[in-house]
C-alpha cells in the first residue's frame, strides 16, 4: 500500500516556503510509516513563473534552499507494492492546461496507463473538469473503486483544491489544514493550529482564503 506525504499551500502574496520544504523533509524521514524515499517533487507558483521538479531519489539528502512562492504542492513518495520507482511515477504530475496534482493512497483496480501509476490514472480521471460542480460529480463516481485513500492536492491555475477520502486507517490518511497564515493543507499537522478535514470533504482555496468547502455524500 502506498503511503506518501504531501503539503499544499495558498497565500495572498509571495512568501518564504523554505520551512514547508523542511517540514516535508521531516515527514519523509520521521513521519508516519516513514521512510518515504521513493521519489519527491514540488510545483511552485512564483512571481517569476513556475518552479517544477521531480525525481525518483529520496529527499532526505537535499539541502533546504531559499524558496519563495504564493501557491504550490510538495510530495514525497512511498511506492505501492509492485509499482515501478522511476522519475515517471514521482509527483506532482502536471498537464498542459495549468493543473498540477499529487495523491496519497492506493487504488487497486483503476486501469494503469503507460506510466504505471494509480495516482496518475486518478489524475487523468478527474483533470478535465470545467467547474467545481463537475469535479464533485466526478468524485462521486470514484467510490466504485477499491481504494485505501483518494486523498489528493490539485493546483488549478491559482486555486488549491484538497480532497480527503479514505476507507481505512484514519490516523494516517486524514488531511490536516490551517487557515492561520493563508491556507496550508498537510498529510500531518505541522503545528497546533491545524485541524482535521472530514472524510469525503473538499476544500478550495484561492489567494490565501478558503473559498469553498464541500462534504460529498
Amino acid at each position: 500500500m502506498k503511503m506518501c506525504r504531501m503539503i499544499g499551500f495558498s497565500f495572498n502574496s509571495q512568501a518564504d516556503v523554505s520551512d514547508l520544504f523542511r517540514q516535508i523533509k521531516t515527514m519523509a524521514k520521521h513521519g508516519k510509516h516513514s521512510p518515504h524515499q521513493d521519489g519527491w517533487g514540488l510545483y511552485l507558483l512564483c512571481q517569476e513563473g513556475v518552479i517544477y521538479y521531480r525525481t525518483a531519489t529520496g529527499v532526505q539528502d537535499e539541502q533546504i534552499p531559499h524558496l519563495e512562492a504564493f501557491a504550490g504542492l510538495m510530495h514525497v513518495r512511498k511506492a505501492s507494492e509492485g509499482l515501478p520507482i522511476t522519475f515517471l511515477q514521482a509527483q506532482p504530475f502536471i498537464d498542459n492546461n495549468g493543473k498540477a496534482f499529487c495523491h496519497n493512497g492506493t487504488i487497486h483496480d483503476i486501469p494503469l496507463c503507460s506510466i504505471k501509476s494509480d495516482s496518475y490514472s486518478l489524475f487523468r480521471k478527474i483533470r478535465n473538469f470545467q467547474s467545481h460542480a463537475e469535479l464533485l460529480d466526478i468524485l462521486r463516481t470514484l467510490d466504485e473503486y477499491d481504494y485505501t485513500s483518494l486523498n489528493f492536492l490539485l493546483m488549478d491555475s491559482t486555486n488549491l483544491i484538497a480532497y480527503c477520502a479514505y476507507r481505512k486507517n484514519p490516523s494516517y490518511y486524514t488531511f490536516w489544514y490551517s487557515t492561520t497564515k493563508g491556507i496550508v493543507v498537510s498529510s500531518e499537522p505541522l503545528s497546533a493550529d491545524f485541524q482535521p478535514m472530514e472524510n469525503h470533504s473538499l476544500l478550495i482555496a484561492r489567494e490565501g482564503e478558503l473559498i469553498e468547502h464541500f462534504t460529498i455524500g
